[in-house]
């Protein structure tokens, strides 16, 4: 059964939910001849339910009730629906974080009413959270650089000498209370919460045309670099600007969007 079904590019989607549960779905999608070698790239999608046949006896009716939901991807107004059309955001594996950051980052917004300058506050807020984890890693840094001249000594004196090389330097691990996995523990616990940060701020139709500063629309690649690269300088002026082109062909992100069917 087939309770509804969406259709969903970066900042937009549609909805359609059935009365009752459809039997089926039908899914279909072009692609762009025209792409740049390499890539593929949708030029329409489609999504249908497909219905079970029913018998209509002769001057009898038959009704199917729809409903089209044709709107912004935002989490909330996904709520005012349904809890279950939240999946259709498709934050991943980290989506309990990322639906916490979004909701945090609207917070924000209502207090400071700029998208920038609420995601500098979430950012600072995220690194003040995270501020026992940071100390942590820095402490166990700082004890690893205390120790490497004693790790040196060992890795110098039984060079020819692989297991009493691990022995001896265990031994100073242990006296000195150093773990070397312990670094890496705190990087760790940060993982999730910034993917589910660099998710957020990637595909938030919140950000959508969202000003600041010199920046017209947060939710777009910033274009500082490509206007620097008409710049030129003497004879080295075309090496220069070609730099800069470069430098933003690697920064720059495609922008097309993807469609996604439920």
């Amino acid at each position: 059964e087939i309770h509804w079904a969406a259709v969903r590019e970066r900042f937009f989607l549609q909805i359609l939910t059935p009365a009752a549960p459809a039997a089926g779905l039908s899914v279909e999608a072009s692609r762009r001849l025209d792409a740049p070698a390499g890539r593929l790239e949708l030029a329409s999608a489609s999504a249908s339910l497909l219905q079970a046949e029913a018998s209509i006896a002769p001057g009898a009716g038959f009704q199917r009730g729809y409903s089209l939901f044709v709107g912004p991807r935002k989490l909330s107004e996904l709520r005012k629906i349904g809890p279950d059309y939240v999946q259709i955001m498709r934050f991943g594996t980290w989506g309990f974080f990322c639906r916490l950051l979004l909701d945090l980052l609207n917070f924000l917004y209502g207090i400071v009413p700029n998208y920038g300058v609420a995601i500098i506050l979430l950012t600072a807020l995220v690194r003040l959270v995270l501020y026992p984890v940071n100390k942590r890693n820095a402490e166990s840094m700082r004890k690893m650089q205390e120790i490497q001249p004693l790790i040196k000594e060992v890795q110098t004196k039984f060079k020819d000498d692989p297991k009493k090389l691990q022995a001896e330097t265990m031994r100073i691990y242990g006296e000195n209370k150093v773990n070397p996995l312990s670094s890496c523990l705190p990087m760790l616990i940060q993982l999730p919460v910034f993917v589910a940060l660099f998710t957020v701020l990637r595909s938030s139709v919140e950000l959508r045309y969202a000003p600041f500063l010199w920046v017209a629309d947060l939710s777009e690649p910033e274009n500082l670099f490509r206007a620097k690269s008409t710049a030129e300088c003497g004879k080295d002026g075309h090496a220069i600007r070609g730099a800069f082109s470069t430098a933003d062909q690697d920064l720059t992100f495609f922008g097309s969007d993807d469609a996604y069917f439920f």
